[in-house]
């Protein structure tokens, strides 16, 4: 079998594929390659165009140590519950009752579990919607919302994973962003 690329960083990459390698492996390490941020494939596509990599192995170990690098920044809010009542008709009341995180920690496991379905719907990450300057959007990898119980109240948590950390600006963008996505 042979192996080729189509642009010169495909070819330079298959060069370095040898008879001792496998095709599973071959499709794995691609696989991994495809998954990363943007920001880190061209820092590896560079090593590689410039000759610093000179076996399969060298461009696993360059993206594990790519991905050694990334980071994660976990941001809570308060959540709070609007609950609509019904009347003695089945009606729902015009005004919500709204109930603050100490009354919802008993239903966490509950929260937690719907919070999953939500996020299992889309195919997407939610960091893929996240529109901010291209220094923050290129930093962003992946958002989950979760949970946290602290001291019997129930915050949001905001788990956010960056292949290095936010700027200051950046982290004011985001937290602005987030802010709206949390708000339902």
């Amino acid at each position: 079998m042979k192996i080729y690329g189509e642009s010169e960083f495909d070819a330079k990459l298959a060069s370095v594929v040898s008879p001792e390698n496998t095709l599973s492996g071959v499709n794995s390490f691609c696989e991994i390659y495809h998954n990363m941020p943007y920001a880190n494939k061209l820092d590896i596509q560079e090593a590689v165009l410039n000759g610093e990599v000179s076996s399969l192995r060298e461009f696993g170990q360059l993206m594990l140590n790519r991905r050694q690098q990334d980071t994660t920044e976990h941001y809570y809010c308060p959540l709070i519950a609007t609950v609509y009542s019904r009347d003695e008709y089945g009606n729902m009341d015009e005004y919500p009752d709204e109930y603050d995180g100490s009354y919802l920690a008993p239903y966490e496991d509950r929260i937690r579990e719907l919070i999953q379905r939500e996020e299992a719907l889309d195919e997407a990450n939610l960091a893929d919607y996240f529109d901010g300057s291209n220094g923050a959007v290129a930093k962003l990898k992946e958002i989950h919302f979760s949970t946290q119980n602290v001291d019997g109240v129930l915050y949001g948590d905001i788990r956010v994973e960056l292949t290095e950390p936010f700027t200051a600006e950046e982290e004011a963008e985001f937290k602005d962003w987030a802010t709206g996505q949390a708000i339902t």
